[in-house]
């Protein structure tokens, strides 16, 4: 795998010549991060899901879904997932935000478990064509990787129901 690969994907200049003879999609898939704090409260962020979003949204958002989709989302992609986490990591701390009076209790500690989890459904062959819009809405959960940022110590408290 070549270095430059994240960005040859991210910014969709990876040619491909398979336009006639296509190898279809067998799932429909979306990426989610369960972000667990050391107090046992969950973030759960979920990567952009389009079919959810504006057309407008759709559009902007469309090298990103395709990035982690289509890349990130791969098994033989798994030596970016650490570098990932730990960019989540920093996004939901406290030490990202500039003020410590923060008013978003999320950001009051560090996360202490990050998951990237793989939601997915099988899409039926297409001799039992069935409309994305007919398609059942449950997707099975895939955890496949699960990141514990150095900086926390203990455990993570477990969540009461």
């Amino acid at each position: 795998m070549k270095r430059c690969d994240p960005v040859i994907f991210a910014f969709g200049l990876r040619q491909r010549w398979n336009l006639f003879a296509p190898d279809l999609i067998r799932v429909n898939q979306y990426s989610s991060t369960l972000i667990t704090y050391a107090d046992g409260s969950l973030r759960l962020y979920e990567w952009p899901r389009l079919e959810k979003r504006p057309v407008i949204e759709r559009f902007t958002h469309q090298k990103v879904r395709r990035f982690i989709t289509e890349f990130l989302a791969r098994p033989a992609n798994k030596a970016y997932w650490p570098e990932c986490a730990r960019f989540l990591d920093k996004s939901f701390s406290s030490d990202s935000n500039d003020s410590n009076d923060s008013k978003d209790k999320d950001l009051l500690e560090k996360p202490a478990l990050i998951e990237f989890v793989f939601n997915y459904n099988k899409v039926p062959e297409f001799r039992n064509y069935t409309r994305r819009s007919d398609l059942p809405s449950h997707y099975y959960r895939d955890t496949v990787f699960v990141y514990r940022p150095k900086s926390t110590s203990g455990s993570v408290r477990e969540r009461q129901p």
